[in-house]
């Protein structure tokens, strides 16, 4: 599931770095950026016909890079599943416990 299946290939920079324009909105058009910036604008800033499951899967991919743990004295551990935007703003996608009673 490589992010290029939903952007066009611009031109190369000479340092291995590619223009990149979102299949999906006009506004999705950057100079050499980088793949997690185009994966968070088809996750959660892309304004065009991007289909749901398209939207999940990159969402899953952001959400994967912004994991976070704590394992309590009574051994229940808690992780929760932050979403970070290229602008530094954050969103709680789940909160799970995966060792405690609840």
């Amino acid at each position: 599931m490589p992010i290029w299946d939903d952007y066009n290939e611009g031109e190369d920079d000479r340092h291995g770095h590619f223009e990149a324009t979102c299949h999906y909105c006009d506004k999705g058009k950057w100079q050499h950026e980088k793949p997690s910036i185009m994966e968070a604008h088809l996750a959660l800033h892309c304004k065009g016909l991007v289909s749901d499951d398209i939207r999940k899967k990159w969402l899953i991919e952001v959400a994967k890079r912004a994991l976070d743990g704590w394992t309590s004295p009574k051994g229940d551990s808690v992780y929760n599943y932050i979403i970070t935007t290229p602008n530094h703003h954050e969103y709680l996608y789940a909160i799970e416990n995966y060792l405690g009673d609840c």
